[in-house]
């Protein structure tokens, strides 16, 4: 399993690519969220995501 890390600075470009590439996309909790602060459901997410509480 590849995951790219497309953290918002990664052109939306590139972004499509890595996903018909079948690279997985890497996904940080704590940013997972609108203006509100309310955080997306997990249906919302990318279906080739890894989504985690935090980085190191």
């Amino acid at each position: 399993m590849v995951i790219g890390e497309d953290l918002g600075t990664v052109p939306v470009e590139i972004v499509g690519k890595l996903r018909s590439s079948g690279v997985y996309s890497y996904k940080v909790l704590y940013f997972e969220n609108d203006h509100e602060k309310t955080f997306r459901a997990p249906k919302a997410y990318p279906e080739q995501s890894m989504a985690v509480a935090a980085t190191p």
